[in-house]
């Protein structure tokens, strides 16, 4: 593991992935990593995933500075999509705007989410493990997050996330006409 925590970043709204980002904070001591949140949610749910030990809450996603922000202080973004039933069609066919914009960011991708949700489907074709997850064991996302912290695995996974981006783009736009 490299001597300074893994710097994970996650943007955007926080509400109906709750549960997946409070999983991936309780993998961050055991991954020597940290989660730094940049989001306009409100609530106690954000209020208690961020005072989590290893946990910085950034404030409101700021988009102008966002990606040079990512860039120069983060290493992994993270890409969560929660695992409950309820939602599960909506998730399965939903396919979310942070992922293009989080390929446009560059950096190595944490996709975490149920294996029949579109973020994971599109991982799963487009990435190497363990850049993306079915689980929220927090022994698994330590593990994933590790081996993403490697120095090999991330130029690798950060090269799969640039010759993706063009996809993830195109994806995006189909989604925008279709509106």
């Amino acid at each position: 593991l490299p001597s300074e925590p893994v710097r994970i970043g996650f943007f955007g709204e926080m509400g109906g992935n709750f549960r997946v980002i409070e999983a991936v904070a309780d993998a961050l001591i055991p991954a020597n990593a940290e989660l730094h949140l940049f989001s306009h949610s409100t609530g106690n749910e954000r209020l208690r995933i961020a005072s989590r030990s290893n946990v910085y809450d950034q404030g409101s996603t700021d988009p102008s500075g966002l990606r040079g922000f990512f860039r120069a202080k983060m290493d992994l973004t993270l890409i969560p999509q929660d695992f409950e039933s309820e939602f599960f069609d909506l998730r399965r066919s939903c396919f979310p705007s942070k992922l293009p914009e989080a390929c446009q960011i560059g950096l190595p991708l944490l996709v975490v989410g149920p294996r029949e949700g579109s973020p994971l489907r599109w991982a799963a074709e487009n990435l190497d493990e363990p850049a993306f997850l079915d689980s929220m064991e927090p022994k698994k996302l330590a593990e994933a997050i590790r081996r993403l912290a490697d120095a090999v695995t991330w130029e690798s996974q950060r090269q799969r996330v640039a010759l993706a981006r063009a996809l993830a783009m195109e994806l995006h736009r189909w989604k925008l006409q279709a509106i």
